[in-house]
């Protein structure tokens, strides 16, 4: 990937994004073109899981023994600060149901537009946005809340 980082990064520069329109199965390169971000995002959750243990052990052994399974990919929460137009685009994206394609970018350009160019995980699911709760002295936020329909990947910018 061109600019890629050669040392470890910190969280700044990530976007939550969502594809307008995806050609093929799965976002490739010529899709990146075709998305929008959807707001600006306070967390991000883990891309990935651990796999399920399938036991196998036999009446012959004296010690547990298992194999990896299915992985286990829960729902997507990333957190953001609850402005109104920014739930009102959410709500809106939410309404478009669950075979959407949406990305996390990290990285931006010396612009400060996001070019991911420390990686674009993207995946396909459905959205939920709601106004969280709070209490004395916080800041207002809002969960975006994404069902997982495909194993989240790397897209290639090769």
């Amino acid at each position: 990937m061109p600019n890629a980082s050669k040392s470890a990064t910190s969280t700044i520069n990530t976007f939550l994004m969502h594809f307008t329109t995806v050609a093929g199965s799965k976002p490739v390169k010529s899709d990146l073109a075709n998305v929008e971000k959807v707001v600006d995002i306070k967390s991000y959750p883990d891309f990935g899981g651990a796999p399920e243990k399938v036991e196998t052990t036999t009446l012959s052994e004296d010690t547990s023994s298992f194999v990896s399974g299915v992985q286990k990919l829960d729902s997507f929460e990333f957190t953001a600060n609850y402005i109104l137009g920014d739930y009102t685009k959410a709500k809106a994206l939410e309404a478009k149901g669950g075979d959407e394609w949406w990305a996390v970018y990290f990285g931006a350009g010396s612009d400060g537009q996001p070019d991911g160019h420390d990686g674009i995980v993207a995946w396909k699911g459905g959205l939920t946005a709601y106004i969280s709760g709070a209490g004395v002295n916080a800041a207002r936020e809002m969960k975006l809340n994404y069902s997982v329909k495909t194993k989240p990947e790397l897209v290639s910018q090769a």
